[in-house]
C-alpha cells in the first residue's frame, strides 16, 4: 500500500473521529445531562417502589441508549462498507495479477483504494445527517 493511500485512509479515520466527537460534544452530552437529571428526579420519589423508581430511571436513559446505539450502528456500517470496498480492490488486483504483472496490479490496487477512500469520505456528511435526524426532538 502506497504512502498516498495510507494518508487517505488516515484522513478517513480523522474525519470519522471528528464527526463522532462533534456529535458527542454538541448533542450526546446534553442528552446525557438530561438523562441523569431525569434519573435523579426519579430517585426523589419516596412513595414509589424500588421497581417503579428503576423503571423511571430506565425510561429516562432510553433516549440516550438509543442514540448511542444508532451512532455505533452507523459507524459499524461505515467501517463494513470500507472493508468491503478494500476486499473488492484486493480481489480485482489478485484477478489481474497474471494479466498485468505484480507492479501494475499494485498500482491498480492503490488506485482502487484511493477511489474507495474518496467515495467513503463523501458519505460521511450523509451519515452525520442521518444521526442528527435520529436525535430526540426535545433536545
Amino acid at each position: 500500500m502506497g504512502e498516498h493511500v495510507k494518508q487517505k485512509m488516515a484522513e478517513i479515520d480523522t474525519a470519522a473521529n471528528d464527526m463522532q466527537r462533534e456529535l458527542e460534544k454538541k448533542h450526546v452530552r446534553s442528552l446525557q445531562r438530561k438523562s441523569y437529571l431525569c434519573g435523579a428526579k426519579c430517585c426523589e420519589d419516596s412513595i414509589s417502589t424500588a421497581e417503579d423508581v428503576q423503571r423511571c430511571i430506565q425510561s429516562c436513559q432510553r433516549p440516550l441508549m438509543e442514540l448511542q446505539s444508532n451512532v455505533k450502528q452507523e459507524l459499524e456500517r461505515f467501517q463494513n462498507r470500507i472493508q468491503r470496498c478494500i476486499m473488492t480492490c484486493q480481489d480485482a488486483a489478485q484477478d489481474s495479477l497474471s494479466a498485468v504483472g505484480e507492479e501494475r496490479a499494485k498500482q491498480n490496487f492503490d488506485s482502487c483504494l484511493l477511489k474507495c477512500a474518496d467515495e467513503h469520505l463523501a458519505v460521511l456528511p450523509s451519515i452525520k445527517q442521518r444521526l442528527l435526524q435520529s436525535l430526540p426532538k426535545d433536545l
